[in-house]
C-alpha cells in the first residue's frame, strides 16, 4: 500500500514554519513568475538558476499558515546555512529533484592568488646591507 503524503512539510527556519502549496498557490506562483507548472522539473530548474524564483517559492508555500510573512521577511529566513536543506526539502515535497544547468558552469572556488616574491639583494648581503647611495 502506498504511504500518504502530507499536504505539508515543516521547514525549520527562525521556527518550524508550514509549507504548503495548494493549487490556489500554485496559481499565484505561475502568475507572480510567468512560469508554467505543467513541468515542475522546469520551474525547480529555474528556481535553482534565478534565486528570487526560489525565494517566490516559498513565500508562497508558507504565507498560507503565516498571512503576515512577506516576501522579503521569508529572504531574511534563509541564508547561506540553511539554503540548501531548505531548497531540497521544498523540492522534494513537490516531488522534484532539481538538475544541474548543463549550459552553465559550477561557480570555481576562488583561492588566494600568491603573492611573488621579492628579489633577493644578492648573494651574501641582507636587505639592510645594500649600498647607500652616494651623494
Amino acid at each position: 500500500m502506498d504511504e500518504i503524503k502530507k499536504p505539508f512539510v515543516i521547514l525549520d527556519l527562525d521556527k518550524p514554519r508550514q509549507f504548503r502549496l495548494t493549487l490556489n498557490a500554485i496559481i499565484e506562483l505561475q502568475e507572480l513568475t510567468g512560469l508554467n507548472l505543467e513541468k515542475p522539473e522546469q520551474f525547480a530548474q529555474a528556481a535553482v538558476n534565478e534565486i528570487k524564483i526560489l525565494r517566490t517559492i516559498l513565500w508562497v508555500g508558507l504565507k498560507k499558515a503565516n498571512p503576515d510573512l512577506t516576501e522579503d521577511e521569508v529572504g531574511d529566513l534563509i541564508d547561506i546555512n540553511n539554503i540548501g536543506d531548505v531548497s531540497l526539502k521544498v523540492f522534494a515535497h513537490m516531488g522534484i529533484k532539481p538538475q544541474p544547468d548543463p549550459g552553465k558552469k559550477a561557480p570555481r572556488a576562488r583561492t588566494a592568488k600568491k603573492r611573488p616574491a621579492k628579489p633577493s639583494p644578492g648573494p651574501g648581503k641582507a636587505p639592510s646591507q645594500q649600498p647607500a647611495a652616494s651623494a
